[in-house]
């Protein structure tokens, strides 16, 4: 807690100045106050939310006017793995489905300079898939782990011709293509 006479983020010098004389001030020392940032509210998906759809989903925060944030977003309430991306406003729109039933952890860390301020942690879980499209070749094609880490296992049925399979990462650009040919 600062004085009330103290700006936030302002670098401030000082010294000692004896007061009996023939003694030397001190060297010049100087300090800077932090810059506040205040909190950062999540706006969407709420807190302990459950049956969000799990496709184009659009996560929301209060916009604090600062350089950029951090998005994070995790099966785990540790973070251990993560999807992480900087964000320029105050939302983000993840580029792929989400995975249907799952509960998810997500935070947002706004940064300003050095300062920055981290939001609480806030959790939801996802409904169902809803699309005629969802599952099409869940009996034929398995793929795991979801989502993919490092490695990924793609297991085909004898039934399915695969000409050609192309990994993409969250952003939407190729990693990996692999064709019959």
């Amino acid at each position: 807690m600062y004085p009330e006479f103290l700006e936030l983020a302002t670098k401030y010098y000082w010294r000692v100045e004896p007061i009996a004389s023939g003694i030397n001030p001190s060297p010049i020392w100087s300090f800077t106050t932090t810059k506040n940032l205040g909190s950062l509210n999540l706006k969407y998906p709420p807190d302990n939310s459950t049956g969000i759809d799990n496709k184009s989903l659009k996560f929301q925060w209060e916009d604090l006017g600062v350089t950029r944030y951090e998005f994070e977003l995790s099966e785990y309430s540790d973070f251990s793995f993560k999807y992480f991306t900087n964000v320029y406003n105050s939302y983000y729109t993840f580029p792929n489905p989400l995975k249907e039933n799952t509960k998810y952890y997500w935070r947002v860390k706004a940064i300003e300079g050095a300062y920055s301020t981290t939001s609480e942690t806030y959790v939801f879980t996802t409904g169902p898939n809803t699309s005629a499209e969802d599952g099409l070749y869940d009996d034929e094609v398995k793929i795991y782990p979801n989502p993919v880490y490092e490695w990924v296992t793609i297991d085909v049925k004898d039934i399915v011709e695969l000409g050609k399979v192309e990994i993409t990462n969250p952003l939407g650009q190729t990693m990996k293509k692999v064709s019959k040919d």
